[in-house]
């Protein structure tokens, strides 16, 4: 297994980037990116144990998280199965993860990842003055932002299950529809589920109309 530990994707294996390596009978071995390949030792903090039938073999690794940086952050992984009928026999999770580029590899959240439930208000009519925005949810961490079409909000974190900012009379001045998502502050790569706010051009109304020969005369308000 091989663990971008700060998740900042290079293309050639860095000092933080580690290649954990269990073997078939059981050994251990760990190594430290160097910029270019895996030549430096690696860490401490790394079990395992191996278990074959006749016709399967598994493998299972235990890493202390002092190992890779602790909970609650994002991490860069990888998997592979090397060498199994012959050298260079190699298979890889994900599918189009390259041993040498961490900037391939999956993209994994080491802790919760906030949720949002409900948002409220949902909707406002374009031009409104400034509105408070509640958001509704769970794993909210201290410092958690709420995020207008990707923008950070101020954000004031109520509770583990709720945030709320001010959005002010510029962002609801034009009508569309906006994504708005929580991100923890070590979690920026894997924020919330998106919940979509509507900001809404007023429903029109009709007062009078009049037929004057061809011409058809609306009058209203909206």
């Amino acid at each position: 297994m091989r663990a971008d530990t700060n998740n900042s994707r290079d293309t050639q294996p860095q000092p933080g980037d580690y290649l954990f390596v269990i073997g078939e009978d059981g050994v251990i071995t760990t190594y430290a990116g160097n910029g270019i390949d895996y030549a430096t030792p690696g860490p401490d903090g790394v079990t395992g144990q191996v278990s074959a039938t006749p016709t399967t073999w598994m493998a299972e690794l235990r890493i202390d998280a002092s190992t890779i940086g602790g909970w609650g952050h994002t991490v860069g992984l990888a998997v592979e199965q090397a060498w199994v009928g012959a050298v260079g026999d190699d298979y890889f999770w994900p599918h189009s993860a390259k041993w040498n580029n961490p900037s391939t590899w999956a993209t994994t959240v080491l802790g919760e990842v906030p949720q949002i439930s409900s948002i409220s208000p949902d909707a406002a009519p374009v031009g409104s003055s400034a509105t408070t925005l509640t958001v509704d949810g769970s794993g909210f961490a201290a410092g958690a932002t709420i995020l207008w079409n990707d923008v950070p909000l101020a954000t004031s974190v109520i509770s583990s299950t709720q945030v709320q900012a001010t959005l002010s009379a510029a962002e609801l001045a034009t009508a569309g529809f906006v994504a708005v998502a929580v991100v923890n502050p070590d979690l920026k790569a894997a924020p919330t589920n998106p919940v979509i706010f509507s900001v809404r051009n007023p429903l029109p109304t009709i007062t009078q109309a009049n037929l004057a020969g061809s011409t058809l005369t609306v009058n209203g308000d909206n």
